[in-house]
């Protein structure tokens, strides 16, 4: 059984903080990084008559997506094991990074009409 006080418990500290720590890395990184990009994008991408409706479709598509993620993850972790899920975990941030780079525009200084037209 797993008791703190049992004889045959030996914590392992180091793992412990490491793991904590790389949790408060990631909900930081996420929320410095891609986390704002379902806020910030559709604000200044979309015209005055359509941010109603595009932050809404974006705030539905992140949010059904994070339920999915909550509810396939333990069977992942059980399948596939840690090593695998974080890689892929991973994988997807660094192609999401060069879809951002590559596709979208730098929107710094830039009036709303000089972004539509960067999409037509």
């Amino acid at each position: 059984s797993y008791y703190a006080k049992s004889v045959s418990f030996t914590p392992v500290v180091a793992q412990q903080v490491g793991l904590a720590l790389c949790c408060l890395g990631l909900t930081f990184g996420y929320g410095v990084g891609f986390g704002s990009v379902s806020y910030a994008m559709p604000g200044e991408l979309l015209s005055p008559s359509d941010k109603t409706i595009g932050i809404s479709i974006a705030q539905c598509v992140r949010m059904i997506g994070t339920t999915v993620i909550i509810k396939v993850y333990p069977m992942l972790v059980n399948t596939l094991g840690y090593p695998v899920v974080f890689s892929c975990h991973a994988l997807t941030i660094m192609i999401a990074s060069v879809f951002v780079l590559v596709f979208l525009p730098e929107t710094r200084n830039k009036s709303l009409s000089e972004i539509q037209e960067y999409f037509k």
